[in-house]
């Protein structure tokens, strides 16, 4: 019988994974964390087959005792808590067959600086640059945890998953993302915007693709010797079903708010706004899947116009309540 433990299971991206390991493998024994009675009691209602830890990313002896009962653990709470990292795998470390930590970094470890009017040339690879992802300096987001993950015991098989941008609607308790609710939040306060020329390019991933990796990593890695796919130093797992420039996101975006004309601004303009916008609307992060494609996963969902309509339309529908 597989366990597994999953922290971040109320959240936009953890929520989803949960629901698709309930609907998918119903046989699993899925315990998930809460921290607080409320979080909790949303999650018995609508999963009653799932069990409960109480904690947060700081009660490391119930990360550490979870994680020791888990055969697979899946981290999406926090990409940049350390001690909660360290405290999951040493869980894992102590069963004698050990076990599977997939870990959720994001893309924002690439970034480059906010400007609004250059387009990078520069495409990550997942395969080609995975020496450089690997060993990154320590001031790129993300990154100090990352080698927490990459210098786990040999009997903890680590995967990184390392999501763009994410959209679309989750079948979790928290539909939406913070990225889609700050843009419309914005765009609704100071009209729609976009940073200089609106050159810089993201890719994005719809939460269902996202999440049909995690399950994909999950399968392959009771095979033996892990499947067919890469674990440890080779485990860097990028997730993206395209790319839009800053421009063509805000005119998608307004066109779905029913907005008027984007306007242009510039950058201090924009952090004037939130700082979120400069890193939203200024900065390039691209990449492409290819070691999650090798390993036969593709992503199905539609395209980023429908994937922001459908979170904005859920947003709206929660701010007129």
């Amino acid at each position: 019988m597989v366990h597994i433990f999953i922290t971040g299971a109320t959240g936009y991206i953890g929520g989803n994974i949960l629901d698709e390991l309930v609907a998918k493998h119903p046989t699993y024994v899925i315990t998930a964390l809460a921290r607080a009675e409320t979080s909790a009691a949303v999650l018995r209602k609508k999963y009653p087959t799932i069990r409960i830890a109480m904690g947060d990313l700081d009660s490391i002896t119930v990360l550490e005792t979870e994680s020791e009962k888990a055969d697979v653990v899946i981290h999406t709470a926090d990409a940049d808590h350390a001690a909660s990292a360290k405290a999951l795998i040493a869980g894992v470390s102590k069963r004698p067959q050990g076990g599977l930590m997939l870990h959720t970094s994001g893309l924002t470890i690439i970034m480059d600086k906010p400007n609004g009017d250059h387009l990078s040339p520069r495409v990550w690879d997942d395969i080609a640059d995975v020496d450089e992802l690997t060993s990154l300096p320590d001031t790129h987001w993300h990154r100090p945890v990352d080698k927490i993950i990459l210098e786990a015991p040999e009997n903890v098989r680590t995967a990184i998953i390392c999501p763009p941008r994410v959209m679309g609607l989750s079948k979790g308790i928290k539909k939406s993302g913070r990225g889609t609710a700050a843009l419309r939040d914005g765009f609704k306060k100071a009209g729609p915007f976009q940073i200089n020329s609106g050159a810089p390019k993201q890719s994005y991933i719809h939460n269902n693709d996202l999440a049909k990796l995690y399950l994909l990593l999950v399968s392959e890695g009771f095979k033996p010797d892990g499947g067919a796919a890469q674990w440890k130093g080779e485990g860097y797992y990028f997730a993206e079903s395209g790319e839009a420039s800053a421009a063509e996101i805000a005119e998608a975006s307004s066109k779905a708010l029913g907005l008027g004309p984007v306007r242009k601004i510039s950058l201090a303009e924009a952090g004037d706004i939130g700082r979120i916008f400069t890193i939203l609307c200024g900065v390039n992060a691209r990449c492409v899947a290819k070691r999650a494609r090798k390993l036969g996963w593709e992503p199905t969902e539609e395209s980023y116009h429908h994937a922001l309509a459908e979170e904005f339309a859920v947003l709206d529908g929660e701010s007129d309540r």
